[in-house]
């Protein structure tokens, strides 16, 4: 409820203040007109609004990834955390701080791998880089990041509602996790581990949500009104979907055949949360 309420709050915002083109209707049925052209709507979130993607280049995919990071690092650092991590962090109890499920969630990756010294690591989508040092710095291990691939892709999901395509991440992807599984095999890739992190990432956005409306002043200042309001909807949005299930995120260990030790890991998940 608290979500449902500070997002409805963020849409009334953007009625008085500012032109955002488009009809949004919301899971309860309630609808919000902004737009002159009565073609323009959206649902979010709802079946109706997910569609599948299957056009792909790596122009428009670079293009694709390279607006939503169109701000300045300033505006990312007003929410994000110390460490720059912009991803699910992990919290193992109530009292964690973002910045510390945030550490949690990178050694809990590279514990996951069971990272050694000396052993080479690529993070594709490194954004600012925050698992490579923690891999090159605690774990000795040879890391490379990269932020945008140049590789051939055949990845075909289903879309995420057309309020993050169109404003925040265009031709972004939700694949289900079935789909993930299903390519990683086609891939002679053997699935090890795979584990929801849904509740995990509702509170990482509410964090992030959270920092944003704490530094309203300086977000609006350097990345204008506008930006700003999408933004709150997105992550209290994102947080409240979460929360409520209608979403999912999950993290997938793989390994290929020739990987013995990834292949037969400990008989428990017990390793994996280590301190590192």
């Amino acid at each position: 409820m608290f979500f449902e309420k500070r997002f409805l709050k963020n849409l009334d915002q953007i009625r008085t203040r500012v032109t955002v083109p488009l009809r949004i209707e919301l899971w309860n049925r309630r609808q919000f007109d902004f737009s002159t052209d009565p073609s323009v709507t959206v649902t979010v979130p709802s079946s109706a609004a997910l569609h599948w993607l299957t056009h792909h280049s790596r122009d428009r995919d670079r293009e694709a990834i390279e607006y939503p990071y169109d701000v300045w690092n300033d505006f990312y650092s007003l929410f994000l955390g110390a460490n720059m991590v912009y991803s699910c962090a992990n919290y193992r109890k109530n009292g964690d701080t973002l910045d510390a499920a945030q550490s949690q969630k990178l050694d809990h990756i590279l514990n996951k791998l069971m990272l050694k010294p000396g052993e080479t690591l690529l993070d594709v989508g490194c954004g600012w880089g925050a698992l490579v040092i923690r891999a090159a710095q605690k774990y000795g291990a040879i890391a490379t990041g990269i932020t945008t691939r140049d590789v051939e892709s055949r990845w075909v999901g289903m879309g995420a509602g057309e309020f993050i395509d169109r404003y925040v991440f265009p031709h972004g992807e939700l694949p289900h996790v079935s789909l993930a599984l299903k390519e990683m095999a086609s891939a002679g890739l053997e699935v090890v581990d795979v584990e929801s992190l849904r509740r995990h990432y509702a509170r990482t956005c509410e964090a992030w949500s959270n920092n944003l409306e704490a530094r309203r002043p300086n977000a609006k200042r350097i990345a204008g009104e506008r930006r700003y309001r999408i933004w709150q909807i997105y992550l209290a949005g994102c947080a409240y979907g979460f929360s409520n299930g209608w979403m999912n995120l999950y993290q997938v260990l793989c390994s290929k055949a020739e990987n013995h030790e990834l292949r037969q890991p400990p008989l428990t998940r017990e390793y994996m949360y280590q301190s590192g």
